[in-house]
């Protein structure tokens, strides 16, 4: 079965943006940092598996990230382009592993939501990626091969840890205004059939 007819086969499933978001007045990264290790350490992937099931939903897709540094889980490539140490930037609980995990126990599958334009809002993650944004100062990026590569190696890290625990790939803000065209996107492609 392809995955297509295995996700029509699932017949519905649940989109969920999980990002950073502080209701309190933190103002450092570090103090950002601990606030999002604090909320990925407390999502309780059993109860959202035993929920979603409870639901009759079929499959669950999560967002990697999106725009900032903080990822869902480790990853060392991410750590090594960047310069920055884990835990302050990807999670130190592997989120997107212990959801999987628990998803698998009720034959839920697991598809990741992951952006074309990595964390282009950061201003050490963006420039050590290849791509920065600011748009209040005006900076408008565009991506080019050495940001896409650098970009599928924390894909392909992703892609190959979870192996075919994950289902399928949304990998969003690929847009020909933003550089895109079809040699950048198959190095994508290609990183996450390494996993999968």
């Amino acid at each position: 079965m392809n995955a297509q007819d295995r996700m029509m086969q699932k017949k519905w499933g649940i989109f969920n943006h999980y990002l950073y978001y502080s209701e309190r007045n933190v103002t450092t990264i570090t103090e950002m940092a601990e606030e999002w290790n604090e909320q990925v350490a407390s999502f309780d992937t059993d109860k959202l598996a035993e929920t979603l099931h409870e639901l009759g939903c079929g499959y669950y897709i999560i967002t990697v990230m999106q725009g900032t540094r903080f990822m869902l889980a480790p990853n060392k490539a991410f750590s090594d382009i960047t310069g920055i140490a884990p835990g302050e930037a990807c999670a130190k609980r592997d989120l997107i592993m212990d959801i999987a995990l628990s998803l698998k126990k009720y034959d839920s599958d697991l598809f990741l939501y992951y952006t074309g334009d990595g964390p282009h809002f950061d201003k050490i993650a963006g420039p050590a990626m290849g791509l920065y944004e600011d748009y209040f100062a005006g900076i408008h990026g565009k991506v080019d091969k050495n940001f896409v590569e650098n970009w599928a190696t924390v894909l392909e890290e992703y892609a190959v840890r979870y192996g075919d625990l994950v289902k399928g790939w949304w990998v969003d803000g690929c847009y020909k205004t933003l550089g895109y065209n079809n040699e950048l996107l198959s190095i994508y492609y290609n990183a996450m059939k390494k996993g999968n």
